[in-house]
């Protein structure tokens, strides 16, 4: 499963990234959700052997969260992909937002871009309102 943040791609390409992988990842699905002022978003690309394990599909944020909930070994796993607003107030919500909307899972795996950063000085660009 390849999880990508802020992508710039169509569907179609991405759809060929099984390519750029090692093994034999045969046809990939892909949940692509973008942004309409900037054609970025998440997207998450499957491998077809994974597809019966998937019980559910969410947009939790549309362009900046998704999860699936795969059930393996009698259990949910969910996996989310999320991409973090770059301003410190609008994170906050983000975060309320999911916090409040994920489904429930037995584990869950989460990967993405947090926009998070342990100390000012760690950061490079943007502005203030970023922290």
């Amino acid at each position: 499963m390849l999880l990508n943040q802020e992508h710039h791609l169509s569907e179609k390409h991405i759809t060929n990234y099984g390519s750029f992988l090692p093994g034999q990842w045969g046809n990939v699905s892909v949940c692509s959700f973008r942004f309409e002022w900037d054609s970025s978003g998440v997207c998450m690309a499957i491998k077809d052997v994974w597809q019966p394990f998937i019980k559910a599909k969410y947009v939790l944020v549309p362009g900046r969260a998704q999860c699936l909930i795969i059930r393996m070994y009698d259990q949910d796993v969910g996996i989310l992909n999320l991409y973090a607003p770059n301003n410190a107030s609008a994170r906050a919500v983000f975060w309320d937002h999911l916090y409040n909307g994920l489904p429930v899972a037995n584990q869950w795996c989460i990967a993405g871009d947090f926009k998070m950063i342990e100390d000012p000085n760690d950061r490079m660009g943007g502005s203030q309102d970023t922290w």
